[in-house]
Order: structure tokens, then sequence, then C-alpha cells
């Protein structure tokens, strides 16, 4: 073929890709096959109920007995945050799965582990979209200045020198910068959607707090909080905690479904 005819040749090409439909170039197999979409949908959720762990393998306390949480007695009887935080987390995986949504919950009773605290429940959201994990406040102040209601979580954005410390001796890799910002930017957004669309009385003066908790700062996916459903040492908290665990589970769910459906759009 000489230089001529090979240029016309490479013209026709040209021409026929950008006349002909796609179905006369590639047969039936772009049929058979999905599209490809650039736009990233939120569709796997992690639930992770705080504490009820007992980890074996914790750095700076060897073998531990199981972490309860926070706790109060109250009418003569004790209560766990890790027991409370249970039934308010399954029904807030209820309801997501009820919006369409796949759910990993990380644990569904108390729960030993082989592993350090707090690097086994990433492991279990690591293929998520979203990390929330269900806690209690203690805040410790008296009924009569007993600051109450929600208080949630997210990720600062940036990384103490402790934090960089923890990260080395827990084989964790620091996220570049980039990746850093856009967990912040995200885990605010989905703080705020949050606690719009919440039950639990929001009379605490600074709702959304930022912060570097491990779970916050090396989660991979889209966005992670931290949400903690009232303040267990006001009586008014704890009786709504006790009695109206499936409302509160809905109305995160809420806001969690909320925030999806905005960054799909905004993607």
């Amino acid at each position: 073929m000489g230089l001529l005819d090979f240029k016309n040749t490479l013209q026709q090409v040209k021409k026929d890709l950008l006349e002909k439909p796609k179905d006369a170039l590639l047969g039936n197999r772009d049929k058979e096959e999905k599209p490809i979409t650039f736009r990233k949908e939120i569709k796997v959720i992690c639930i992770d109920p705080g504490h009820g762990d007992k980890c074996l393998l914790e750095k700076e306390l060897g073998d531990r007995a199981l972490d309860v949480g926070t706790f109060r007695n109250y009418g003569g009887e004790i209560y766990y945050e890790k027991d409370l935080v249970l039934p308010i987390s399954l029904a807030l995986k209820n309801e997501l799965e009820n919006l369409g949504y796949e759910v990993i919950i990380t644990r569904k009773e108390d729960k030993v582990v082989n592993d350090i605290k707090y690097v086994w429940r990433l492991k279990e959201a690591k293929n998520c979209d979203l990390f929330i994990s269900i806690h209690i406040d203690a805040r410790g102040a008296s009924e009569q200045d007993c600051k109450d209601g929600l208080l949630i979580l997210y990720f600062s954005g940036s990384f103490t020198v402790k934090n960089i410390q923890d990260n080395k001796e827990n084989g964790q890799v620091i996220p570049t910068s980039a990746k850093q910002l856009s967990l912040k930017e995200q885990s605010g957004t989905l703080a705020d959607f949050i606690i719009n669309n919440q039950i639990v009385r929001t009379l605490f003066k600074n709702p959304k707090r930022a912060a570097t908790n491990n779970v916050l700062r090396n989660f991979g996916g889209i966005a992670s909080v931290i949400v903690e459903i009232g303040n267990i040492d006001c009586s008014e908290d704890l009786s709504l905690l006790m009695g109206d665990s499936e409302l509160i589970g809905k109305d995160i769910a809420k806001g969690i479904h909320s925030y999806a459906l905005d960054y799909k759009q905004k993607d």
C-alpha cells in the first residue's frame, strides 16, 4: 500500500468512527456489555455499633476485658453503651436495606476479635462507601446543666504527630492530601444531613465537631462519621435511647439517604 492509499484509508476510518452508529462498528458486543459509567453512587454502607469488642492483640494493654463503652447506674440498673447502641444500629441497618442499600454491620452481639482495636472495624468496612459508627456520649454534667442531644464527629482533614505514629504502628498508610480533603468535605456534609434528619434533640450547642479518630481518618470510602446519640448522663436522653431505638435508627437512615441522593445528583 502506497502512502497516498494509507492516508485515504485512515481518513475513511476516521469518517466511519464519526458518522456510523456504534452498533455498526462493534456489532452486538456493546449491547451485551454494561455501559461504562463514571458516576460513583453510594451503594454499600457499613454500620458500626460502638464498643462490645474484646481485642486480644491490643498493643498497649495486651489481653483485655470486654469494652463496654460508657455506662450509667439508673434506677438501680446499669446501662452499658455497647448494649444501647445495638438495637439502634440494627434498626438503622434494616431501614437502609429497605431503601435499597447493601449494609454491612460490624457486630450483632459482643465480639472477640483477634486484631488491634479499631483496625478490625476498618477492615470490615473496607469495600464500603460510607462508615457510620454509633455511640452514646457521656458529658458528665448534672441534670440541671445537662448538655443533651446529638453530637457528630467527622474527620478534621489533618493528621497529628500521634496519628502518624499510630498509623505506622498499626500498619496503616496515611491517605494522600487529596483523599484527606475529600474525606473531610464529604464527612462534614454527611454529618449535616444526619443532623437535619434526626429525632434526638439537638440542644447541644455544637452538634458537629471535627476530629482525628482512627476510624475517621483511615476510612477508604467516601465519608465516615461517629454519631454520638445523646448524653447517657441526661435522664431524658437515656429514656429516649431505651424506648425509641427504632425511631432513632430510622431518622439517621433518612439523613444518610438524603446525603446519598444529594451526592449522586452533584456527581
